[in-house]
């Protein structure tokens, strides 16, 4: 675990966070604070939640690392309806991993975050991952400082003590804080 963090520091990553909104309902409250490495789901995080082979880093991370192209990441600015596969299993041409939210949202402090949305499928033990969207904010660049992290994983059972059921379940609805946004996970393939 400590191998896989410190080569991602390597890389020029940041860590990933969670967001502890101060709000029992409300994902993105701007009151909340910053768990510095709160993602459960991302070795950039709390990735000693599970086994490292389980927990790779955000398709934004990889992203970012040209390990993962633009070509399979889909990016809206408006209303869209689609699929996406798990971002943790083996890669092919064609396929969208992740939808990035063209949003300009700010959260403590940083501005310019994109919504990111992807879903996640080898951490079996855990139900809320199995039937849910992880959602985040992000920067473009991926740029950070020591004690800041480029991801926010959001919450989205804000009123439970723990992030390791912040995945947004399916047939649940998220509408951000400005109104502006409302995401929703409408099924679960095969």
């Amino acid at each position: 675990r400590v191998f896989s963090h410190e080569l991602g520091h390597n890389l020029g990553m940041w860590h990933a966070a969670s967001w502890d909104p101060a709000s029992t309902v409300q994902a993105d409250d701007s009151a909340g604070s910053l768990v510095e490495y709160g993602n459960p789901f991302d070795s950039m995080g709390l990735g000693k939640s599970y086994d490292t082979q389980i927990t790779p880093f955000t398709v934004h991370y990889k992203n970012l690392l040209d390990w993962m192209l633009d070509a399979n990441i889909k990016s809206v600015t408006g209303n869209y309806s689609g699929r996406i596969y798990a971002a943790d299993r083996t890669q092919l041409t064609g396929r969208n991993y992740a939808i990035r939210v063209d949003s300009n949202r700010d959260l403590d402090g940083k501005s310019n975050l994109d919504y990111w949305i992807e879903y996640r499928s080898l951490v079996t033990e855990n139900s809320e991952s199995q039937n849910g969207a992880m959602i985040y904010l992000s920067d473009d660049d991926g740029t950070g400082s020591q004690g800041d992290a480029t991801c926010r994983l959001l919450d989205m059972k804000p009123s439970t003590p723990t992030a390791t059921d912040a995945p947004l379940q399916n047939g649940s609805t998220f509408i951000d804080a400005n109104n502006r946004w409302k995401i929703k996970v409408t099924g679960k393939g095969g």
